[in-house]
């Protein structure tokens, strides 16, 4: 009867010893579990924003401009031959007979043009534009660049169809990247046939991270409340990889935009993650467009 006893004693004690590694265990797995699911909603979420671009039509288009048209500025005649080759890709792409815009020429400085495609709305709407340079560095990758270029087409994509509250004017300017370019002559003239905008959106580097949009606005603007979970607001005007002191003359209320802060990431570019970054982009644009035209 003892030894009956005794041995009940004992499980009972193995029994209580193990109720606390099972509870151990089972938080553990609770929260292997939960930390899982977030993952795969944050996939699922990132993945939403690029259902409405293509990444086949990102990944080809950022093979024509590394590949086929390459570095592409003013410096030497292979690179304003590129740079031409550039302007013809682009009025291609955005034409009638693709993505079905009416793209203008607007005489520039130099003998490359601007290239305007609007989406109109009211006459009394907010004048917002997209600006992004199809230029790029000398003597560097242009990756970077590339990517900022690629962007902005998909975006001009997506939103071709869209009837925004606010107008939306897309310019393509052929000097933006390098530090003694015309930029300011440039845009200056950009201003001379447009009503003033209520935002300049110039468009750096994207798809070095699909996570979050880096923007530079006043926290109050429009733009920075339409941000919400898509971005956050930073201050480093510095980090877009753009000559920003070449644009500051144009006292325009310019806001920077990006998914790079370092500038120096151009081998994590691909494809998915411009088009997640852009899906953003796109999202934030429509949301601006209907707080400007409120405020």
């Amino acid at each position: 009867m003892s030894d009956t006893v005794e041995n009940r004693s004992r499980w009972l004690v193995v029994l209580l010893s193990l109720v606390p590694i099972w509870l151990v265990m089972s938080a553990g797995v609770a929260v292997w579990w939960s930390m899982r699911g977030d993952d795969k909603q944050e996939e699922e979420r990132q993945q939403r924003f690029a259902m409405e671009m293509s990444v086949e039509r990102i990944t080809e288009d950022l093979r024509k401009l590394g590949k086929m048209v390459g570095e592409r500025h003013t410096r030497d005649e292979t690179s304003q031959r590129n740079l031409t080759r550039a302007a013809a890709m682009i009025e291609g792409i955005l034409g009638p007979s693709n993505t079905g815009y009416q793209v203008e020429r607007i005489v520039a400085p130099k003998e490359w043009p601007i290239f305007r495609v609007s989406l109109p709305a009211d006459d009394e709407a907010p004048q917002l534009w997209v600006v992004v340079p199809y230029d790029s560095p000398r003597n560097r990758d242009t990756a970077l660049s590339d990517s900022a270029l690629a962007s902005f087409i998909a975006t001009a994509q997506a939103l071709a169809k869209d009837q925004l509250k606010s107008t939306l004017h897309f310019l393509l300017v052929p000097h933006g990247h390098e530090a003694e370019s015309p930029i300011t002559d440039t845009l200056k003239r950009a201003q001379t046939l447009m009503d003033a905008p209520a935002s300049v959106f110039v468009i750096g580097p994207m798809g070095t991270s699909p996570e979050l949009l880096c923007i530079t606005s006043n926290a109050k603007s429009p733009s920075a409340r339409a941000l919400g979970e898509l971005g956050i607001i930073s201050e480093a005007t510095t980090s877009m990889n753009e000559p920003v002191n070449s644009y500051q003359p144009l006292d325009l209320p310019i806001v920077w935009v990006s998914t790079s802060r370092t500038g120096s990431d151009s081998d994590a570019i691909e494809a998915n993650h411009i088009a997640i970054s852009t899906g953003k982009l796109v999202e934030w644009l429509r949301r601006t467009a209907r707080l400007e035209a409120a405020d």
